[in-house]
């Protein structure tokens, strides 16, 4: 098979006009090999590492092309450079909160002395209650910076998670807002998760709150919780707005948010949460077709990971190294 039908392009046209030109030297995929994208049977594009090398032959010019794939070594570099933006923010965010948190305890302390005086008049009372509203909104802000900075120290328990999840949509139901919420649940009524209850609470309060404030009109909220190897898997849909590709990109990241007061720290918290404990988070959703956040995690004894992100990125940069080395002695 010629390797031109192997391979995506741009790289497929790049290598007809090198190879035409007899051009060895601008065509970097010789002697010491380049990254490319080639296709599978099915069409699909994958990152591969291919190289290729002249063989003697007596009749015609011969190459040997070789093409190993690389998805793991690039999803594995992708995964270490994630971790190093978080071990990063979450810095700045420890060191911002720390800054503002005093001077703010100050002024909150300074405004509540003042509303207390018998002389104040209305519209100074007003001006009063306004400016701790403020200082209250920026104290939840530094509160969730503290928290996105944090070492999580889980406190690991067997969970019942189709039990936990219809508990958490009991005592949401009391909560002012979800009055026109209905929750419906379904799927496997026996998956045992290990994991801190009070942070996956945490988590889903999250995750059940973005469903209803999607549908302000109300709705149902659907939960699935189904098994898939050795992973439990929760699907949260609702019926709301949807959202573009480009915000599902992004939804994860820190400090990015599309709420008018939000803070883009609440669910940056939750992925830190999950994958804690070995889990992830994945969102899907169309604009007019509503959102279904997945989230797995792990069944059965596995040892939550009790990690920093400088920890984390480490481990994953040691795992790069060796699959690098790997590489490098294959070819």
């Amino acid at each position: 098979m010629k390797v031109f039908a192997l391979m995506a392009n741009p790289y497929r046209e790049r290598m007809k006009h090198h190879m035409a030109a007899g051009d060895t030297v601008a065509c970097h995929c010789f002697s010491p090999g380049c990254e490319a994208v080639a296709l599978k049977e099915d069409g699909t594009e994958v990152p591969v590492l291919m190289g290729g090398c002249g063989m003697d032959d007596e009749s015609e010019p011969t190459l040997l092309w070789t093409m190993r794939d690389i998805s793991e070594l690039k999803a594995m570099h992708e995964k270490v450079a994630h971790h190093e933006r978080l071990a990063a923010i979450g810095q700045m965010a420890a060191s911002v909160a720390h800054d503002v948190r005093n001077p703010l305890t100050g002024i909150s302390g300074g405004v509540q002395m003042l509303l207390k005086q018998n002389e104040t008049s209305a519209v100074q009372k007003m001006v009063l209650e306004e400016m701790l509203s403020l200082a209250d909104r920026i104290e939840h802000t530094v509160n969730q910076m503290l928290a996105f900075s944090k070492r999580w120290e889980p406190s690991i328990r067997k969970i019942n998670l189709a039990h936990f999840l219809e508990g958490i949509g009991e005592e949401l139901g009391e909560r002012a807002g979800f009055e026109n919420i209905d929750f419906v649940f379904s799927g496997e009524k026996r998956l045992y998760v290990m994991a801190d209850p009070e942070l996956m609470r945490q988590v889903f309060n999250n995750l059940y709150q973005n469903a209803q404030e999607a549908m302000q009109n109300g709705g149902v909220i659907g939960t699935v919780v189904t098994r898939k190897a050795d992973m439990a898997k929760v699907m949260i849909k609702d019926k709301g707005a949807g959202m573009q590709e480009e915000i599902i990109d992004r939804v994860l990241e820190p400090f990015y948010s599309t709420k008018r007061e939000g803070t883009g720290l609440g669910l940056a918290i939750c992925l830190k949460i999950v994958e804690a404990h070995d889990g992830s988070i994945r969102f899907t959703s169309k604009p007019g077709e509503g959102t279904t956040v997945s989230v797995t995690l792990p069944l059965g004894n596995q040892e939550l990971r009790q990690l920093t992100n400088g920890e984390q990125t480490q481990k994953d940069t040691e795992g790069a190294e060796r699959m690098d080395a790997g590489q490098n002695s294959a070819t």
